[in-house]
C-alpha cells in the first residue's frame, strides 16, 4: 500500500469544498511548515492518479484534475497551542474568519507562532515576547521574530520606549519627526539586516 500524499490549501474568503482542486494553489508539508504565522489550513489527500505540477517561480503546485476537495477527501486543520489538530467540526465555519468563531465558541485567541490559545496562555506569550523584544532593542538589535522591521528607540527612565514599523519610509518619518519635535534621550533608529543604527543623543 502506497504512502498517503497530502497537500495544503490556505483558505480565502471564497473558499468552498465543492470547488475543484484545479482552482487552488497547493503547498507541500515541508514548505507549509515554514509559515510560522499560519493557524488554519485545509489538508487534501492526493491519490496516486492525481498529477501535480510544481511551479518554478514560487512554492506552489497545481493540477488540472477536475475532482472537488470533497471528492478527494479533506480535513480542516487548526493550530492550537502550537500543535496542528484536525477540526472537521469547523467545516461549516468561514475559515477566513476563524478568529471570531473560535473566540466566540471556545474563548481562544490568536497569537503568532502558537495559533489559537487560551486567554491566560495568550497573556503569558505576549509578556514573554515583550520581554524578549525590549532585551533585544536595549542591545541595539532587532527581535528574532521581527528581523526585517525597523525600530525607533529612546531611553525612558530606567527602561526604553520604542515603536516598530515594517516600512522604512514610515520609520524614517517618525524618527525624523521625533528628532525635531520630541525631547527624548538617546533616540536611535535600528535597521534590519545588519542592524545598523542612526542615533541622536540628547
Amino acid at each position: 500500500m502506497s504512502r498517503k500524499r497530502y497537500r495544503y490549501i490556505l483558505p480565502d474568503v471564497d473558499f468552498n469544498y465543492d470547488r475543484p482542486i484545479s482552482q487552488f494553489d497547493l503547498l507541500a508539508k515541508n514548505v507549509f511548515s515554514r509559515f510560522n504565522e499560519l493557524a488554519c489550513c485545509v489538508r487534501i489527500c492526493i491519490p496516486d492518479d492525481l498529477v501535480l505540477e510544481k511551479r518554478t517561480y514560487d512554492y506552489y503546485s497545481r493540477t488540472d484534475d477536475p475532482r472537488t476537495l470533497n471528492e478527494l477527501g479533506c480535513d480542516v486543520m487548526v493550530k492550537i497551542d502550537g500543535k496542528w489538530v484536525i477540526r472537521n467540526d469547523l467545516k461549516d465555519a468561514r475559515l477566513d474568519n476563524l478568529s471570531t468563531v473560535l473566540l466566540r465558541k471556545e474563548r481562544l485567541l490568536y497569537t503568532n507562532g502558537l495559533g489559537y490559545v487560551t486567554k491566560g496562555r495568550f497573556q503569558e506569550h505576549h509578556k514573554r515576547k515583550e520581554t524578549q523584544t525590549r532585551a533585544a532593542l536595549r542591545e541595539g538589535r532587532l527581535p528574532d521574530d521581527r528581523p526585517n522591521w525597523y525600530a525607533v528607540v529612546w531611553d525612558n527612565n530606567d527602561d526604553i520606549g520604542y515603536n516598530m514599523f515594517q516600512e522604512e519610509c514610515v520609520a524614517m518619518d517618525i524618527y525624523n519627526y521625533m528628532c525635531s519635535n520630541c525631547n527624548v534621550t538617546n533616540l536611535r533608529l535600528i535597521r534590519p539586516a545588519d542592524h545598523t543604527k542612526s542615533s541622536k543623543e540628547e
